[in-house]
């Protein structure tokens, strides 16, 4: 891998850590630590020892892994050249995380739920899970699909998505929250 003017993988670091701290901090306005960790394969613990500075572990294998959910460019980033990247409203995020609950509840893994979604794509599934790690727009078609497949209502999801991002009783007032 080549770098940019000759800069070492160590002096980029900071800015990868800044980006997956970002993206740490903007996916908690719509799911809770729990859910994120789970989303990561790590406990909350983790997520609060990343967030208060505490430790920044990790093996590179690892790390990548975060970068791929959190849809953080890695390589463009190391290189000097990342490339636009979908970057989800809290509420698509949100969204994401209740169909994702909702598949786990009615026991549809994302080979079961992709098969019956896109019957003729082999990779349904990875496109399934980008889509539900809000790496990837849910379209309102593929919102419907799965709500027929669940047996769901649409409209419950969107409820249960917004108040995600707005718990009930929160109200917002200016630029700053208040319960």
């Amino acid at each position: 891998m080549r770098y940019p003017e000759g800069m070492a993988l160590q002096n980029k670091f900071p800015i990868l850590w800044d980006c997956f701290l970002q993206r740490i901090n903007d996916a908690l306005k719509a799911t809770t630590q729990e859910e994120l960790g789970r989303r990561l394969g790590v406990g909350k613990s983790a997520i609060t020892k990343w967030r208060h500075g505490s430790t920044r572990g990790a093996d590179l294998q690892d790390f990548l892994r975060y970068c791929d959910v959190l849809g953080i460019d890695f390589c463009g980033i190391i290189n000097g050249t990342p490339t636009p990247t979908y970057s989800p409203s809290p509420f698509e995020i949100a969204l994401a995380g209740v169909l994702e609950s909702f598949l786990s509840v009615h026991n549809l893994t994302h080979e079961k739920a992709a098969s019956s979604l896109w019957p003729e794509t082999a990779n349904g599934a990875a496109k399934l899970g980008r889509i539900l790690t809000a790496k990837e727009p849910l379209t309102p078609e593929v919102l419907m699909q799965l709500c027929l497949l669940m047996e769901e209502d649409p409209g419950k999801l969107l409820r249960l998505a917004r108040e995600r991002v707005q718990p009930e009783g929160e109200q917002i007032s200016g630029n700053a929250k208040s319960a």
